[in-house]
């Protein structure tokens, strides 16, 4: 509960106090009895003394609140109790009461636009849980949870309006926020699945309503009501209306379903046999046709191949796959989940990261949330055929976020584990494949050593399927053995693995597994001594897979040299090779070569050139992608170099290339660095990728590395390392719009080196926390930082950074109410900026220097810095850049009245700002197409807007965005003839603008809060605003907002004076006006000559 005298708070911390305000409140301009006050305050145990102690809590409140504009009490007593007189408009709860019953009367005419605007006005009033505040049991048993529920009905109201106006695809965020916040109110479960299903995204729409059922189930034992269920045979039967896709950024390259992802393995040599399993799973896979997708109503199939190691699982499914990928045209993704290799189980959110790029999102647009990766691959995916093929799944929690939610989909799981929980809830289908039959095993053998050879010794054949225990991996080991030696008899071969293998393990009857060692030890053993040591070595691969330089580095040989011997261990089918040049190992070989290399006394040492070969390849790589990276800490002694050194990325292309394929690896390598006490590659590791995780979208990942780069550099007690680390996830959180957290990051980074005396990383950490400060609306914290990071920079002698730092000194010092010395900054910046030749930098210069050019009224100087930062940040395809650029574009232009260029920037930066996923850049550029619509007359779509830009401003501390709508909505509110909302919109910002320090913003607000007291009629109070307005806008060079305060103070001086007393304020607005060739120099001008 907020209590304001004019713009000025009451502090009411009393609770008492507060119980009492809130009753009488309730009870506005009504008797409210002393008992009702009395049961409000105690409850049932009042002190005998309770109705002379409610004369004292009344007497203190009247003093807290004062008196009214005719000099009487607002609390005022009578007969049998007090009531608190209030004027309309001054009563947030009246205010909501009054807009629903607008909103009825708007329904009942049928103008659904008129509805959706008043139910939106009237759920911008709440800022929280109501009467969260004040300590009654009777008001919180009574009151509040009243209140609560006339909010649900009135955002039930709004969803189905939003809902008939074809604003689905707008408002699913926040429905599935408030299914989450709400989850048993139904009418808000059927309007998120209504808003999915007419957004495209009916997968996503049915999962809603298997979580709403499951919930029903769980919490009351019976399923939801007749209105879900309606919907949800609605969604079934395609009845529920598709939405328009929204359009896709211009000039953002190919987007998703224009790549069509292709990735499963090779098919297997020689399938043979599975008859009964290979048909079960086909037929389950095969979506019976229905439009793109699959039949409304029938669930996604999801088979689940389960067994024992070696048992053929993945060969199955492969076999499968590439049989019913003609009925899968929208394409195939492949995902080796690591569930029980030697390198940690993929985290889903990983997993998810992955496909979203297979499937055609730019790497910056992928979401750092995993419940959004999970969303946005649902919606990819939704009304699409596409066959997801999930590899050695460790259990179902590492699954589920991966299954898609249309039924024209399928999935192929396979997994040691039998996954029980995915066949319960997600209702998998489980095949558990035995191993292979005496007659398949027999086959398979004929096809992989040739007929004649097979049928020259059926009995030794059949004696060597027995030996392989009739599983698939032993049997194709011991047939590329039997092959490899043409001149020896099958029989010969199973004497010596009867030897050599089953009495070498000293095996019990029915050991299986033992089989596949024994065949793994006459394969290892008929290796060459470098193959051999080869294969053990590739145990020492972090990752799932390998490229043939990793290969090249164990063995100390250049590529080309470790090539045959690559070929070698192809051939024996101890190596698998996939696509793009990238070879696997079976996780069961992989164990087996980690046990042989333990006595392999080079094995350190190749471990040590394959890390060194990761970390110095991923350096050159990341700088060839971003020159400007932060260089890491003191080298530490150097590993042994490989022979050839790092891979050298030809050209940023191929570098990105080898950085995506080998992310996996570079990410395990960290984490492995830190179990084996290698700990100075995990953080150096995260300093060489850093350019490379903060511009790639690769923040999850990123985070990932950082944490064991932290963890390993506390353990090894390296400050340095531990503040670089800090600073990289600072700098991550902040690119998700996390400033808290990049705060916290920075503070401690900065806290680091100075203890350390690290010059270069208190540099970083300064601008850093100086740019986290300004997007928290505090440009006093910005200013000292970038002040000290100025400081240091000038003594390196970095023109770049200098630069950097000045620009955003100009930017904090503007919003601090000293826009000359911004502008003097604005002017270094920018001439150091050129001297640099860093065209990053100088986009920054010219944006900054128009920022302030615009504040201060000069539109043309504005318009030049913006034109050209927009065409240097296309120039440098930095999307970033152009995003900036094209909001203040909007910004400008709608000052200089050209509306109609002005929505088309805005509209612009909306769909970039979406497409880089930069919530910051969204919220500005809402803000930009509002004001376009409130100039054009649209004030109920530019009252839309305003809302969207200040929840999301909001919802990611954007301190200077939120009060920027927030005094954008007192003359929305205004234009839209509702002075008194405008009011409160003031009292907001003016109580932000305190917060944060952002006091520039003093003057738009204080000249707003002005027209709407003149609106009102209560011409002093306008008079008295408008002055301080004014004076505000002469001391800081403001020339159009003051000129638009002078025609508002006019205006104010005809009411109370006459015609004569405006016509000097006017015409000296009218010649600023007229001087900067703004639209409102023809109005005034009409008023002058009249």
């Amino acid at each position: 509960m907020e209590v304001f005298r004019g713009t000025t708070p009451v502090p009411l911390t009393a609770g008492k106090l507060r119980v009492l305000l809130a009753t009488l409140l309730l009870g506005a301009n009504r008797t409210v009895p002393f008992d009702t006050l009395v049961d409000r305050l105690w409850g049932e145990n009042p002190p005998p003394s309770a109705r002379n102690t409610v004369h004292v809590y009344t007497m203190r409140l009247r003093r807290a609140l004062g008196d009214g504009p005719d000099g009487t009490p607002l609390v005022r007593t009578r007969p049998n109790g007090y009531a608190l007189e209030v004027a309309p408009g001054r009563l947030d709860v009246a205010a909501f009461h009054e807009l629903l019953e607008r909103a009825r009367k708007a329904h009942t005419t049928g103008d659904a636009v008129e509805e959706s605007a008043l139910l939106t006005e009237a759920l911008a009033l709440w800022q929280g849980p109501p009467l969260l505040d004040v300590p009654s049991d009777s008001l919180q048993r009574g009151a509040a949870p009243r209140l609560a529920d006339e909010r649900l009905h009135a955002l039930e109201r709004w969803a189905e309006v939003e809902l008939r106006l074809g604003r689905h695809a707008e408002i699913v965020g926040e429905l599935d926020a408030l299914t989450r916040e709400h989850p048993l109110r139904e009418r808000l479960w059927a309007a998120l699945m209504l808003a999915l299903s007419r957004s495209g995204r009916t997968g996503e729409a049915l999962a809603a309503y298997r979580r709403v059922r499951r919930l029903f189930r769980d919490e009351m034992g019976i399923d939801p009501g007749e209105h879900v269920d309606r919907v949800h045979q609605m969604v079934l039967t395609g009845n529920a209306v598709s939405g328009r896709a929204e359009p896709r950024a211009p000039g953002t390259g190919r987007g998703p379903w224009e790549v069509k992802p292709f990735q499963l393995p090779p098919a297997p040599r020689c399938f043979v046999g599975r008859a009964g399993p290979v048909r079960s799973l086909a037929e389950l896979l095969a979506p019976r046709a229905y439009g793109r997708g699959g039949t409304p109503g029938e669930a996604m199939p999801v088979g689940i191949v389960t067994g024992q190691p070696g048992v053929g699982k993945t060969t199955l499914a492969l076999h499968v796959a590439h049989q019913v990928r003609a009925r899968f045209p929208d394409g195939q993704l492949y995902v080796n989940l690591q569930g029980h290799c030697r390198a940690a189980p993929l985290a889903p959110s990983v997993a998810l990261g992955r496909c979203l790029r297979a499937l055609g999102l730019p790497a910056h647009q992928v979401p750092a949330d995993e419940e959004e990766r999970v969303g946005l691959y649902r919606s990819l995916l939704a009304d699409r055929r596409v066959l997801v093929l999930l590899d050695d799944a460790a259990d179902p929690r590492q699954v589920r976020p991966l299954l898609p939610g249309d039924p024209g989909c399928a999935v192929i799981v396979t997994s040691r584990d039998d996954l029980r929980g995915l066949s319960a809830i997600e209702g998998g289908h489980r095949l558990r494949l035995a191993p292979m039959t005496d007659e398949e095993s027999v086959a398979l053998l004929t096809g992989l050593l040739g007929p004649a050879r097979a049928d020259a010794e059926p009995g030794a054949v059949r004696a060597l399927a027995a030996e392989c225990a009739r599983l698939p991996l032993a049997l194709r080991i011991a047939a590329a053995n039997v092959d490899a030696l043409p001149q020896t008899r099958v029989a010969h071969y199973v004497d010596v693995l009867r030897s050599r293998g089953r009495l070498a393990h000293l095996v019990s009857p029915g050991d299986e597994e033992a089989a596949v060692r024994a065949a793994f030890d006459l394969s290892y053993r008929r290796l060459s001594e470098p193959a051999a040591t080869l294969f053990a070595r590739l145990s020492l691969v972090p990752g799932p897979d390998f490229a043939g330089p990793a290969a090249g580095v164990l063995m100390d040989r250049s590529p080309a040299g470790a090539g045959p011997l690559l070929d070698t261990l192809v051939s024996a089918n101890l190596v698998s090779a996939g696509s793009g040049g990238r070879f696997r190992i079976h996780d069961l070989l992989g164990e087996y070569a980690a046990a042989r290399a333990e006595g392999d006394a080079g094995a350190p040492a190749a471990r040590a050139r394959l890390f060194a070969f990761y970390l110095g390849t991923a350096r050159a790589a990341a700088e060839l992608l971003r020159p400007r990276a932060r260089r890491p800490p003191p080298p530490a002694p150097a590993a042994p170099a490989a022979a050839g050194g790092p891979v050298r990325p030809m050209d940023e292309a191929e570098a990105l290339d080898w950085l995506d394929s080998e992310l996996p690896n570079l990410v395990a390598s960290a984490r492995r660095a830190l179990d084996m006490g290698t700990l100075a590659h995990a953080w150096r590791l995260a300093d060489a990728l850093r350019g490379y995780f903060t511009s790639r979208g690769h923040g999850a990942e990123g985070l990932a590395v950082c944490d064991a780069a932290l963890a390993a550099a506390r353990r090894a007690g390296d400050e340095r390392a531990e503040a670089s680390v800090l600073g990289l996830m600072g700098d991550i959180h902040f690119l998700f719009s996390r400033y808290e957290e990049a705060d916290r990051c920075h503070s401690r980074s900065l806290e680091i080196s100075r203890r350390t005396g690290d010059v270069s990383g208190q540099a970083d950490s300064l601008f850093n926390l100086g740019l986290a400060n300004v997007h928290l609306g505090r440009p006093g914290h910005s200013i000292r930082y970038q002040e000290e990071a100025l400081t240091l920079a000038r003594r390196a002698g970095d023109v770049d950074a200098q630069a950097l730092a000045l620009h955003h000194i100009g930017i904090a010092e503007l919003l601090s109410t000293r826009p000359g010395l911004g502008l003097r900054r604005q002017e270094q910046a920018l001439a150091l900026s050129r001297r640099a030749g860093n065209g990053a930098t100088l986009c920054q210069a010219l944006a900054g220097t128009g920022i302030v050019a615009w504040f201060q009224g000069d539109l043309a100087a504005a318009l030049a810095a913006f034109s050209e930062c927009l065409e240097l940040a296309r120039r440098l395809g930095n999307p970033h850049l152009e995003n900036n650029a094209l909001s203040h574009l909007s910004g400008t232009r709608c000052d200089a009245g050209d509306y109609e260029q002005a929505a088309t920037d805005a509209g612009q930066a909306i769909g970039l700002s979406r497409w880089t996923r930069e919530r910051v850049h969204e919220a500005a550029a809402l803000e930009a197409l509002a004001t376009v619509r409130r100039c054009t007359g649209d004030t109920t779509a530019a009252l839309t807007d305003y809302h969207r830009a200040l929840g999301l401003a909001r919802e990611i501390h954007f301190g200077y965005g939120e009060v920027r709508v927030l005094t954008s909505l007192i003359e929305a509110y205004r234009a839209d003839g509702r002075p008194a909302r405008a009011l409160y919109y003031g009292r907001q910002a003016l109580g932000r603008i305190r917060a944060t320090g952002l006091l520039l913003s003093r003057t738009r607000a204080f000249a707003g809060i002005a027209h709407a007291h003149l609106d009102l009629g209560d011409e002093p109070r306008a008079v008295r605003y408008a002055e301080r307005a004014l004076e505000l806008a002469r001391r800081h060079g403001q020339r159009l907002v003051m000129a638009r305060t002078l025609y508002v103070y006019g205006l104010a001086q005809q009411a109370l004076h006459g015609p004569e007393a405006a016509l000097p304020h006017w015409r000296a607005a009218l010649a600023v006006f007229e001087e900067l060739g703004v639209p409102e120099r023809r109005r005034l001008g009409e008023l002058v000559a009249a």
